[in-house]
């Protein structure tokens, strides 16, 4: 290979792996070619890449942008899950994958600064998505104000059947 192939390589890489939240390093040996391009489908949806990559090239890219760390996990046929957003789905995608395909083995992941292993993944793909822990927080946000609402409504409302009931009465007097 040469050095200028070499280059783009890690330029594409380094671009990639810019300003990422969230990385998991796997192994994919013995997986078909359909197997892996399944694997590329699912965590497509979740707005994720699956990429199969040089280990000594991207050690030096991750070298380059002190994600060191992660380095110890390349050995043999690897493959990079990136992401920068959410990584709660892509986790429940990798975790999901790899007890239906043994061959697929997830060896380490990074997340904000931290090293994770496979247990730190599977306890992150049991969490509930972005969305879903969004619509928890704006319903226990909501909850409060419409418990006030409802309170008001209920006084109003009884002051309206107290004076429906005076009025009935004083028809009735008269």
């Amino acid at each position: 290979m040469s050095k200028a192939v070499k280059k783009q390589i890690m330029d594409s890489l380094e671009q990639n792996l810019t300003d990422v939240s969230f990385l998991v390093v796997t192994s994919f040996q013995g997986l078909n070619v359909a197997q892996i391009d399944e694997l590329r489908k699912q965590l497509r949806t979740n707005s994720s890449q699956y990429k199969i990559v040089k280990n000594r090239l991207t050690g030096k890219v991750l070298k380059q942008l002190n994600l060191e760390g992660v380095s110890g996990a390349f050995e043999g046929p690897t493959g990079l899950v990136i992401q920068k957003g959410d990584p709660v789905a892509p986790s429940k995608v990798l975790v999901d994958f790899s007890k239906n395909n043994e061959k697929f083995v997830i060896r380490a992941g990074y997340l904000e600064g931290k090293m994770l292993d496979i247990k730190d993944l599977t306890a992150l793909a049991k969490m509930p998505s972005r969305p879903v822990m969004l619509g928890k927080l704006a319903g226990a946000l909501n909850a409060p104000i419409q418990s006030f609402a409802s309170a008001l409504n209920a006084t109003i409302s009884s002051l309206a059947l107290v004076l429906s009931a005076l009025k009935d009465k004083k028809e009735k007097e008269n």
